[in-house]
């Protein structure tokens, strides 16, 4: 691989790192906020079960674009160091990864269904 693109995307890796982190952030902040907003509205005794099943709704999502993100920068930083030991790696990070996006997207689902039915 000439060394021009070799560098590209090294820089095209830190970029989706840099933005998985940006995203991720924001989703914490975003949950952050909820969770404040439905301890308000608790204190003051009104319901906030519908903020709560928001809250691991939103940070879910956030979480799941996340963990995306990283699995196409492994890909791709694999492409740029290809090797065993990058591959043996990359198959175990975005085995966790996959799994852990396919776990958090059922309960994604699951919390959709359950506000559908209840709505």
């Amino acid at each position: 691989m000439p060394e021009t693109v070799k560098h590209i995307l090294e820089y095209l890796v830190l970029g989706i790192s840099v933005t998985t982190a940006l995203v991720l952030t924001w989703g914490v902040l975003f949950g952050v906020i909820i969770f404040v907003r439905a301890e308000l509205k608790r204190l003051s005794g009104r319901s906030c079960a519908s903020d709560r099943i928001l809250i691991r709704k939103q940070v879910g999502f956030y979480l799941l674009f996340g963990i995306e993100l990283l699995i196409a920068a492994d890909i791709i930083e694999t492409m740029i160091n290809p090797s065993l030991e990058h591959l043996a790696i990359l198959a175990g990070v975005s085995a966790i990864r996959i799994a852990t996006g396919y776990a958090l997207g059922k309960e994604i689902s699951h919390l959709d269904h359950d506000t559908d039915v209840s709505s």
